[in-house]
């Protein structure tokens, strides 16, 4: 792949006598001249690719917060766990997910130091229903951060 963009892009930018490609694209004979081009150019252009393309997940400046609740209750202890550039469930397999995050005494959550782009939060917690009885509730939630987002998303889990 990044064979085919340098190509195109070296056969747009720099013009020499004697050269040639096989279908692959493959630079077969050069002239000196144009090798140090070359190169920098190479070198340019993978150094972009690699700096200009963060991927969702930790290191950016964005944030998300909010309350998980059941029934309009808090759930405290509740367990986030968080998929880095998607935008639908993973499923309910808390191994398929990047993170985990713990909610404190009250519901509350934050997660901070995202990236811009797509993620979605699952969130697995423990309530007692009227009759005292422990029952799993469950829910979820995508949504996309901007670059210096600070959002909050409140996520009601049901059973």
């Amino acid at each position: 792949m990044l064979y085919n963009a340098y190509c195109k892009l070296y056969a747009a930018t720099v013009k020499c006598n004697t050269i040639m490609y096989n279908p692959q694209c493959t630079i077969i004979m050069t002239t000196n001249r144009n090798r140090t081009g070359l190169l920098i150019l190479l070198i340019g252009l993978c150094t972009t690719i690699n700096f200009s393309c963060k991927r969702e997940g930790p290191g950016g400046k964005a944030r998300v917060y909010g309350v998980v609740t059941h029934d309009g209750v808090a759930i405290p202890g509740a367990k986030v766990y968080i998929k880095y550039g998607s935008g639908t469930s993973p499923g309910t397999n808390v191994a398929a997910y990047d993170r985990e995050y713990p909610c404190d005494v009250n519901g509350n959550y934050a997660i901070g130091s995202l990236v811009q782009g797509s993620y979605f939060l699952y969130v697995v917690g423990y309530d007692q229903n009227n009759l005292g009885i422990t029952e799993q509730v469950t829910g979820g939630t995508a949504l996309v951060l901007g670059r210096k987002d600070n959002k909050q998303q409140d996520i009601a889990l049901s059973k």
